[in-house]
């Protein structure tokens, strides 16, 4: 492998230790940001995948690319940008998510959500008639349920003279 990227990356003429600082610490960090934006970061990471390098590369750790190794070598069917899995693909291995998996991940929650909240109304889990059961009403966009919104209008009677007082 032509090693004329290394002459392209974002951290040429940095202090040479800079990439070998203590896993966990500082000077780490500040490191793996000067990889963020760099234009060779994934020609980085495949020399260090190839050659097992310790040492920061392509803005992973020596750990963290053993679990893109490990992740590689179990499975072929490494799930694209874009959906949830890769999401946290991209957690495991210390990356910041790509703005379709961060999408892709918002929508998975929200439709968790959704679907855990049309399970079972207020009056099934035993909070109707309290102001977390009115939280939960408006939640899902129902009008509440006359007990809760008694409970609601006294909460913030309490509120309210607790403010004042």
């Amino acid at each position: 492998m032509s090693a004329d990227w290394m002459l392209l990356a974002a951290c040429r003429g940095t202090d040479p230790d800079a990439p070998f600082a203590s896993e966990g610490s500082d000077e780490e960090a500040a490191f793996i940001a000067v990889c963020e934006g760099c234009p060779v970061r994934e020609a980085c990471l495949r020399y260090a995948l190839d050659f097992d390098d310790v040492g920061v590369y392509g803005g992973l750790t020596r750990k963290q690319r053993r679990l893109v190794q490990a992740e590689i070598a179990g499975r072929k069917d490494v799930a694209p940008c874009g959906t949830d899995r890769a999401y946290h693909r991209h957690r495991r291995r210390g990356e910041r998510p790509c703005e379709e998996c961060r999408k892709a991940h918002s929508d998975q929650m929200t439709q968790a959500t959704r679907r855990r909240s049309e399970k079972a109304p207020p009056s099934d889990t035993g909070r109707c008639g309290t102001s977390a059961g009115y939280q939960a009403h408006m939640g899902r966009g129902q009008k509440a349920c006359a007990p809760c919104a008694e409970a609601a209008k006294a909460y913030r009677a309490q509120r309210a003279a607790r403010v004042a007082g």
